[in-house]
């Protein structure tokens, strides 16, 4: 697991890719993520990554880590135990999508942190004189 900074939100966020390969002769990062799946085909299968917001995960990974391609891959839970790979990058507007659903969501916590924070520092009570003169 790393913690990367994402720099618009000034938000330290944790990822942990499944597995993370990087070219020794491009440099190029390919994240590639597996889950295991109840879907009866292949189309099933790819219904779910928006369901389950897999755009948004290969989009904040791909965005923190760098990566040019986001893989996954999706095993069977059931016989006949079939493995799916859809690749995220090239599907058109996929990661835009997810990009936009997980801006959203550091928005909103910022948001709601600094919300905290004010009602937090308006519940406190001012701090008591000390020092009254005692003669």
């Amino acid at each position: 697991m790393s913690a990367h900074r994402h720099e618009a939100t000034g938000l330290t966020v944790k990822v942990r890719p499944d597995l993370m390969i990087t070219s020794p002769k491009t440099g190029r990062v390919v994240l590639v993520d597996f889950k295991t799946t109840s879907a009866q085909d292949y189309a099933q299968f790819c219904g779910t990554i928006e369901q389950y917001d897999y755009d948004r995960q290969a989009a904040l990974y791909s965005d923190l880590l760098g990566a040019a391609r986001f893989i996954i891959i999706g095993v069977q839970k059931k016989s006949p135990f079939e493995v799916w790979q859809f690749e995220m990058t090239p599907a058109p507007g996929l990661i835009e999508q997810g990009r936009k659903k997980y801006e959203r969501l550091l928005k909103a916590f910022v948001q709601q942190q600094a919300r905290a924070v004010t009602a937090d520092r308006a519940e406190q009570p001012e701090a008591a004189a000390y020092g009254s003169s005692r003669r």
